[in-house]
C-alpha cells in the first residue's frame, strides 16, 4: 500500500474540484487510520455509466476509485465479490483494471455488464430506433405472474400499455449488446412510470405522483445513458475486460466459472446490518423482466431469494449470526482467489439494535484477524449531508456524536 498522508487526494476525476479527502486519524488496533471524505453531491458522483441504473445500497463511486488507486496493482485483475451494479468495475476499467464480479441479484449482474461493456454507438442508435418504431404498433407484453389488481396499485393502465409495448419491442431484438443496454434502460425507467415513490427503497405508493409517459421516459433515460457512455469512453482505456456474473459468493463454485488466476484486490461490500432486503427494493423491476433470458440466464427468483444473504430484521438473532458467517464465508473465499501480498477491502458499516450499538465493523476485523488475514488499514468514510447529497441524517454521520461507524478495512493474505 502507498499510505496516503493527511489531506492527501490519491486519485481525483479530471478537471474537478480538488478535496482534501483524506485526515489522519490514531492508529486503529496498531494499524493506520484514517477518514475519506466524500463531500460531492449523487450528481457529481454519477459520471460515466455509474448513473445508468439506481441500485439501492452502493457505496459512492470515489470510494471504489481511492480503494483502486492505494490497493492494485495495474497487472493484477479486481475483483468484487458483492459487485451490486458494478461501481467497483466500473472504477477498475477508468483505472485499466481487468475486473470480475459476483452478485446474487440478476438486475444487477446485468447493470454491471452494461456499464462496462464497449458499445457502438451506430448500432445502439439503429436499434433504439427500431424499438421505438415497434413499440408504436406491437402488442404490449402482459406481465403473468402478478395478479392483475396488484399490476394496478402500482401502473395505470397507460403505464401498463406503454412498458408493455417497450418490453415486447425489446424482446424482439437479436440477443447481444443492443438488447442487453436496452433492457438495462427499459428497467431503469419502471419505477419512474410506476404510482410508487421515485426515493423510497421499497416501493410504495405516492398518491400525488404524476407517473411520466414510458415513451418519455425511455427517450431520456437513453439519451442520458448515451451521454454517460461517451464520458465513460474519454475516461477508460480501451479494451479493459470486465465481467459479472451470477452466483453465490460463499461457494467456490462462481469465483470458478469467472476466474482463471488469482486477483490483487477483492472489494467486498456485504449489505449492512438491519437494512433492507434487496430484492424487496426492485420488485417492480423484478416484475417487468420476467422471462428475460438475459436478465435471468437459467436462475429464478425462487433460486436467488433463497441465496440472498438477509440483513433484516437484526432483532432476529439467529439473522445475526447468518450475517457475521456468510461474510466470514465470503472472505474466506476471498482468501482462495487472491494472489500472496493481495488485499481485501471490506466495507461494512455499525448498526443499532433496539437502540444498542451493534459494532459491526469491529466485529468484523477481530473475526478475519484469527483466520490467516493480516491487518493493514482501516478508513473511516464521512459524509456531507443534506438534499442532492449522497447520504441522509439519520444515517452515520462523524461530524457529531454519532456512535456509529462506515469503515473500510484492509486486509492483506500473507
Amino acid at each position: 500500500m502507498n499510505e496516503p498522508s493527511s489531506s492527501q487526494s490519491l486519485f481525483d476525476l479530471p478537471n474537478a474540484p480538488k478535496f482534501e479527502r483524506f485526515t489522519a486519524l490514531p492508529k486503529f488496533d496498531g494499524v493506520p487510520a484514517l477518514v475519506l471524505d466524500v463531500p460531492e453531491s449523487i450528481p457529481a458522483l454519477g459520471y460515466g455509466s455509474h448513473q445508468f441504473f439506481r441500485y439501492y445500497g452502493k457505496f459512492p463511486s470515489l470510494v471504489g476509485r481511492e480503494i483502486i488507486s492505494a490497493f492494485s496493482d495495474a497487472d493484477m485483475g479486481v475483483l468484487d465479490n458483492y459487485s451490486g451494479s458494478g461501481t467497483t468495475q466500473v472504477e477498475a476499467q477508468i483505472a485499466g483494471r481487468d475486473s470480475y464480479g459476483i452478485d446474487i441479484n440478476p438486475l444487477a449482474v446485468l447493470a454491471s455488464n452494461v456499464k462496462t461493456a464497449y458499445q457502438d454507438a451506430r448500432k445502439l442508435d439503429a436499434a433504439f430506433d427500431l424499438v421505438c418504431r415497434s413499440a408504436a404498433a406491437i402488442a404490449p407484453y402482459e406481465i403473468q405472474a402478478t395478479p392483475s389488481d396488484r399490476l394496478r396499485k402500482w401502473f395505470s393502465e397507460e403505464s401498463l400499455q406503454g412498458l408493455g409495448r417497450i418490453r415486447a419491442a425489446i424482446d424482439e431484438l437479436e440477443p447481444g449488446d443492443e438488447q442487453d443496454f436496452l433492457t438495462v434502460c427499459f428497467l431503469a425507467i419502471v419505477r419512474r412510470c410506476s404510482n410508487a415513490h421515485d426515493g423510497e427503497v421499497r416501493p410504495h405508493v405516492k398518491l400525488e405522483k404524476k407517473p411520466r409517459p414510458p415513451a418519455t421516459a425511455f427517450r431520456e433515460k437513453y439519451l442520458d445513458m448515451v451521454d454517460g457512455l461517451r464520458e465513460l469512453d474519454t475516461m477508460r482505456p480501451k479494451s479493459i475486460k470486465s465481467k459479472t456474473v451470477i452466483g453465490d459468493n460463499r461457494t467456490p463454485k462462481a469465483y470458478a466459472e469467472l476466474l482463471t488466476e488469482p486477483v490483487g484486490l477483492v472489494v467486498s461490500h456485504p449489505p449492512y446490518l438491519n437494512s433492507f432486503n434487496y430484492f424487496n427494493a426492485f420488485s417492480l423491476e423484478i416484475m417487468w423482466s420476467e422471462g428475460m433470458t438475459n436478465v435471468w440466464q437459467g436462475w429464478t427468483l425462487r433460486d436467488v431469494t433463497g441465496l440472498e444473504q438477509k440483513a433484516h430484521p437484526a432483532t432476529n438473532g439467529r439473522l445475526v449470526e447468518s450475517y457475521y458467517r456468510s461474510i466470514s464465508e465470503a472472505s474466506a473465499q476471498a482468501f482462495e482467489v487472491l494472489r500472496p501480498g493481495g488485499t481485501l477491502a471490506l466495507v461494512v458499516g455499525d448498526a443499532t439494535i433496539h437502540g444498542r450499538l451493534e459494532a459491526v465493523h469491529r466485529n468484523v476485523w477481530d473475526s478475519l484477524k484469527t483466520s490467516g488475514w493480516r491487518p493493514e488499514a482501516v478508513w473511516f468514510r464521512t459524509t456531507h449531508y443534506g438534499i442532492g447529497k449522497y447520504a441522509y441524517a439519520h444515517r452515520a454521520d462523524y461530524h457529531g456524536e454519532a456512535e456509529k461507524k462506515d469503515a473500510i478495512m484492509f486486509l492483506r493474505k500473507p
